[in-house]
């Protein structure tokens, strides 16, 4: 992303990056801060240090919220395919948020259907299309908003509360049901499934 932000400001001088977050403590204690040194070092380097905003710190759930909440744009730019989940992500989605990011797993599967924008894996100019085009055309980055805030709501945790409860009550009934009949087995395997499919 910081690669493809001289190309975005030429379009969108206004344009600002916010890389929230510390350094994981089990990368810390590997590397120390190498990683971030070396983005700070880009950004400067590339004459974007101003508009490059480093939140070196843990943020809270709130603050994070309030952080993705206030973006015009939120951007997953991970490296790794097998990224199995991005709990940022999961919150850009609940928030309505136009969504740019790498093809990694999590990020596939929700942002299907033009629910975001999937650019390759380490590819800037990509990374800059996608954000010029967004913000150039408030209509489609406002479809895109919906998109994912409508689909996201069966991912509230309410709802995933009342999913869960919902496959134990009918776990319960299943089990029940099995003993009067005698068959402990098959209550387990149904038990089993009812659990799995609707996790």
């Amino acid at each position: 992303v910081i690669q493809a932000l001289p190309r975005i400001l030429a379009r969108h001088r206004n344009a600002v990056y916010i890389i929230a977050g510390a350094t994981h403590p089990h990368v810390r204690a590997r590397e120390g801060d190498r990683y971030r040194d070396e983005l700070q070092a880009l950004a400067r380097k590339l004459g974007v240090e101003r508009e490059v905003i480093f939140h070196n710190r843990f943020a809270s759930p709130l603050e994070m919220a309030s952080l993705v909440g206030s973006a015009d744009i939120y951007i997953t730019p991970y490296c790794h395919v097998a990224q199995a989940v991005s709990g940022t992500l999961a919150y850009a989605m609940g928030a309505g948020k136009a969504i740019i990011s790498t093809p990694y797993w999590h990020a596939a599967e929700l942002l299907d259907k033009g629910r975001g924008v999937l650019v390759p894996f380490e590819d800037p100019a990509a990374v800059a299309t996608a954000a010029i085009e967004l913000l150039d055309n408030d209509a489609a980055r406002n479809a895109m908003r919906k998109h994912a805030y409508l689909y996201a709501r069966h991912m509230v945790w309410n709802r995933v509360a009342a999913a869960y409860m919902n496959s134990f009550s009918r776990a319960y009934a299943h089990q029940t049901q099995s003993r009067h009949i005698g068959h402990p087995a098959h209550a387990v395997a149904r038990i089993s499934a009812n659990l799995l499919s609707n996790a």
